[in-house]
């Protein structure tokens, strides 16, 4: 199992451990039958056991309440100073356990270096850590960005961005449902492949071309090779902007790892 998972599992376990306690519910009450058939006439027994199972029912449930909610605290206040990353484990899980993390057991941060585009674009969106690191001892860069905008064959109200960055993207890694849109492909200028750095003209190319053509689409699909700077500040000009944007919804690919390394499966992000 990776790391994430029993991060969280552990957590929610730790949390929730009050409720063992739940089963000694009926050896205490048998404890309590037997002294008060010691002392009291039958007929009281069954009223008043019937009043202790009430009351030590409630009282119980109230107590498990209590610690629950006394070790959340505590685990969450521990993990205020904390980052939800695990070494050099790529951390491809479902957005839920992101959310968990962040929005439940209190983690104040996450770098998103080793985590795919797509889900650091949610986690962006949604703001689902109160601290999001990048990589940012990266050179800067002042290249000119390019952009060439083509019509797709369908008429729709769908976009595609091709963002060229760390690599270049071919025509051919394209998912053919993407090259049938409208697709805007912009290239960092001196793009070298597999080398980092960081572009303020490529950020600014991406705004004002996003800026000019938005109205036109509800659905942007990405393609990118940004590394996690330029993914941050790409995310967070264009595209958060708390429901207000004529853009619905992104659709970001994620690239398979294997052959020509084509843009198949997309994941939706509501805006």
């Amino acid at each position: 199992m990776k790391k994430g998972y029993r991060k969280i599992l552990l957590e929610i376990a730790i949390i929730l451990s009050p409720l063992l306690l739940f089963p000694f519910k009926r050896l205490v009450l048998s404890i309590g039958k037997i002294i008060m058939n010691e002392r009291i006439s039958e007929g009281s027994i069954t009223i008043i056991e019937g009043m202790a199972t009430n009351i030590a029912t409630n009282v119980q449930w109230i107590i498990i309440a209590f610690l629950i909610f006394f070790i959340y605290f505590k685990i969450k206040k521990r993990n205020h100073d904390k980052e939800f990353n695990f070494g050099n484990e790529y951390m491809e899980y479902p957005y839920f356990v992101f959310f968990i993390a962040g929005k439940v057991l209190g983690f104040k941060s996450i770098n998103l270096k080793l985590v795919p585009i797509y889900l650091q674009a949610r986690i962006i969106i949604n703001d689902t850590f109160e601290e999001i690191k990048y990589q940012d001892d990266l050179g800067d860069i002042d290249y000119e960005a390019t952009s060439t905008f083509s019509c797709g064959e369908v008429r729709n109200k769908e976009l595609t961005l091709v963002l060229e960055d760390t690599f270049f993207i071919k025509e051919n890694q394209l998912g053919a449902n993407l090259s049938e849109t409208d697709i805007l492909r912009i290239t960092k200028g001196n793009l070298i492949e597999n080398v980092r750095n960081h572009s303020e003209n490529f950020i600014n190319k991406i705004a004002s071309n996003i800026f000019k053509l938005e109205k036109k689409y509800q659905v942007i699909n990405i393609c990118a090779t940004t590394n996690t700077k330029h993914t941050f500040e790409i995310i967070s000009n264009s595209f958060k902007k708390g429901s207000r944007g004529d853009v619905k919804k992104l659709v970001v690919y994620q690239q398979n790892r294997d052959g020509d390394r084509v843009f198949e499966k997309g994941y939706e992000i509501k805006l």
